[in-house]
């Protein structure tokens, strides 16, 4: 992997996590492609920016392990299962928060 591809991969990382900042603490739910504030209740926004920011910390912690795992390991192999294993955790917290957007629509 080259540097360019290190220092590529780590950015990204950090600017989700940087992302998931904004949504945790200033509930910066504008950066969601059609989100109307006046369709949701202070609760309903509460549970959807916590929701939103677990997800992309998550993301931004799955691709910066991932750059460096791609980065120290040499064996194949190793590099393929840990690969795996992160896209199963990325669906799993996928399915999560889909579940959650499709429970806030209940809770008035």
């Amino acid at each position: 992997m080259s540097l360019f591809d290190s220092l590529l991969g780590y950015s990204i990382g950090i600017l989700f996590i940087g992302i998931s900042i904004l949504f945790f603490k200033k509930r910066a739910l504008f950066l969601i492609a059609g989100f109307d504030k006046e369709n949701f209740s202070d609760k309903q926004i509460n549970i959807l920016a916590k929701s939103m920011g677990r997800f992309v910390l998550n993301t931004g912690v799955l691709i910066t392990v991932f750059t460096l795992v791609n980065n120290s390991v040499n064996n194949q192999k190793v590099i393929m299962l840990i690969f795996y294993i992160m896209a199963i955790e990325f669906l799993i917290t996928l399915a999560l928060i889909t579940y959650k957007c499709f429970f806030i629509k209940r809770i008035n």
